[in-house]
């Protein structure tokens, strides 16, 4: 029956009214060899004719197809052009007769920057049915990037995001500082890789071509400056200059800037540190007294840059004068 007549397991297991797995387990007792499955597939193939259809194509024959398809289209070129515009897309159509108006299309989307989604809105419709007329009017579409920047511009974003390339208000700015103040860096411990370090690079670069004013302030600094003093300002300071001499010589000068009068919680409160005590002569080793004195921080940076020789004579007389008593 299996062999001779050519049948199936599964029809076998239908006249012996049994599953297919008893009468494999039998043929297996009694020694007899199961088909493979190229040759039960064509044997099923060749009783179900009306099955060959989903017998799977060979190579030749996708070949053979394809290569009738081509000369068909090269044939009859015209079954190529097709109605851009569908039945269904046309009957929609008809409901909003606007859309029908390519020039008054064009106009809302790149005369008033309208997005497809505020046409859509405007006309009561759906807007995938302003982007398939737009299709059909061969209308261009924005790209991605360009319809975001107009999505921003026009409506905010949600869940506090906040989109590129827009300027943040001062609000806002200060908010994000104060959120982000005592938090480690994100890249700590990270390095950038060899194409974000090309692109820095490059960005650098094109930022200091378009402004030679910056680069040339960054060529002042160090021993090309002309204030340039042999690097005195990163020499240390004496052991004598501690915190306790420090707070002997603010109270001294009543917490008050020995120039302006400003005191010390004023300074605290606007520039967010104490009055810093000056060495008149310049000389970070001279912690005299009479060398020292009170200053708020702009004080302080005006006399160290401009006509610091005049300042030091005028506060070494003062402070002579004022503290020579005590």
């Amino acid at each position: 029956m299996y062999i001779d007549n050519n049948l199936s397991t599964l029809a076998l297991a239908d006249i012996a009214l049994c599953s297919p797995r008893t009468i494999r387990s039998w043929m297996s007792k009694f020694g007899i060899q199961t088909r493979s499955v190229s040759d039960a597939l064509k044997l099923f193939y060749k009783n179900h004719t009306s099955c060959k259809k989903h017998k799977p194509l060979s190579g030749s024959t996708k070949s053979k197809i394809s290569a009738s398809v081509i000369k068909y289209y090269k044939d009859n070129p015209d079954t190529l052009l097709r109605d851009p515009m569908s039945e269904s897309t046309k009957r929609k159509l008809r409901r909003y007769p606007k859309l029908w108006n390519g020039e008054w299309l064009h106009e809302q989307y790149w005369g008033k920057h309208l997005s497809t989604i505020q046409i859509a809105s405007d006309l009561g419709c759906n807007c995938k049915t302003v982007r398939n007329a737009m299709v059909a009017r061969d209308i261009p579409r924005r790209r991605l990037s360009e319809a975001a920047k107009n999505s921003w511009k026009s409506t905010p974003l949600r869940n506090g995001g906040f989109p590129k390339g827009v300027p943040r208000s001062a609000e806002t700015r200060v908010a994000i500082s104060r959120s982000l103040k005592g938090r480690p860096s994100p890249m700590l411990g990270k390095k950038h890789s060899g194409n974000t370090r090309e692109k820095i690079s490059i960005a650098v670069r094109r930022f200091f071509d378009d402004n030679p004013s910056v680069r040339a302030k960054l060529s002042h600094k160090g021993s090309s400056n002309p204030a340039w003093r042999g690097g005195v300002s990163f020499l240390p300071y004496s052991p004598d200059f501690c915190n306790n001499l420090r707070s002997n010589i603010r109270s001294r000068d009543k917490e008050r800037c020995h120039i302006c009068g400003l005191t010390q919680l004023q300074s605290i409160k606007m520039f967010h540190r104490k009055l810093s005590v000056h060495h008149i002569n310049h000389n970070k080793m001279d912690c005299d007294r009479l060398n020292l004195v009170s200053l708020c921080a702009p004080c302080h940076g005006k006399i160290g840059n401009k006509h610091r020789n005049v300042w030091e004579v005028i506060l070494k007389n003062e402070v002579a004068r004022d503290y020579r008593c005590n």
